[in-house]
């Protein structure tokens, strides 16, 4: 059966390289079982992200940065010659056709729907489809092997969906929303607070002409923007033990001031229904339980390997 895979495009789209791009000098980085990683291998993927953090590091700190972000890379370059290694040790076979097709569809991706016109931009780049279609008969096999492991690794039960739900339920409920208006008076004016609550107390309508004299914002009927419940104000969460639109809470003591509140929209909250969200919280842990199975399947592959790396490692990573 045809494997059905997607491919990460944009990775493969850094083997498009321009000649002068390619005059950089070489050097071997890392060996794994004597076979070199080298700085030619992993800069293209990297050169653009290492010039943004030019722009925002320095000194030792952008040395660092760099450092990290390479042997990240070099990691990677590494699990991808295991990985493959393994596949080819337990007499796997991945079809031609399968990676022809997987190579006309990034061509698509990249805006070569035949492939002449993939093959002369490849060209064009300095780069040669040979080695493009290794690169993705490696990435292939990769998510071939890493889905293998995720397969074999065992799956969420139902009442393990339940008690992660349950864990993150207020993630997944609605907090209910509400839109405020506020004036604010200086606390020490205590006859104006009182005439404004009184003022306000007979006719509500009064709101309108005292905005343009105490509201924080004069425009929009002194409306302050929407905001999440849990995330109101303490004192003006208090303040409301009930909430109802067009309503005025007269009087709200703060340590910046006395506010009325005139609630003018109001989304009451939702909790969350376990059977609406099942699949979501079964896609977030099969997501976690297929990284650690990938992951675990690295270390297997390299406890088995011989693995020299040549660069300094970066502050707070293992020097083996």
């Amino acid at each position: 059966m045809p494997v059905k895979l997607f491919l990460l495009f944009l990775i493969f789209s850094s083997f498009l390289l321009s000649a002068s791009e390619k005059q950089e000098l070489d050097s071997v980085l890392a060996a794994v079982n004597g076979d070199p990683v080298t700085l030619s291998e992993i800069l293209p993927a990297l050169r653009d992200r290492e010039f943004q953090l030019g722009s925002s590091y320095s000194g030792k700190e952008l040395e660092q940065k760099i450092l990290a972000l390479r042997r990240q890379a070099v990691d990677k370059a590494i699990d991808t010659r295991l990985i493959v290694a393994d596949f080819a040790a337990q007499n796997l076979v991945l079809p031609q056709h399968e990676i022809e097709n997987e190579v006309d569809r990034w061509g698509k991706f990249i805006g070569c729907p035949s492939r002449k016109e993939l093959e002369e931009r490849v060209k064009k780049s300095g780069s040669d489809m040979k080695k493009i279609k290794r690169k993705i008969r490696e990435r292939m096999i990769v998510q071939i092997m890493r889905h293998r492991e995720f397969l074999l690794a065992a799956r969420p039960a139902p009442a393990d969906l339940l008690r992660r739900f349950k864990k993150d339920e207020k993630k997944y409920s609605f907090p209910g929303q509400i839109e405020i208006a506020l004036l604010k008076l200086n606390k020490n004016d205590k006859d104006k607070i009182n005439s404004v609550a009184s003022e306000l107390k007979k006719d509500p309508a009064s709101w309108q002409k005292m905005v343009p004299l105490y509201a924080i914002n004069n425009s929009n009927n002194g409306s302050v923007g929407i905001v999440d419940l849990d995330k109101l104000r303490p004192e003006f969460a208090g303040a409301m033990k009930k909430i109802e639109v067009n309503t005025i809470y007269p009087s709200v003591q703060t340590a910046d001031g006395v506010y009325f509140i005139k609630v003018l929209k109001f989304v009451p909250p939702k909790k969350a229904v376990f059977k609406e969200h099942v699949e979501s919280v079964k896609k977030i842990m099969e997501d976690e339980i297929y990284r650690k199975s990938s992951a675990d399947y690295a270390l297997r592959l390299r406890d088995q390997a011989v693995i020299e790396y040549f660069f300094p490692a970066p502050e707070g990573v293992d020097k083996k």
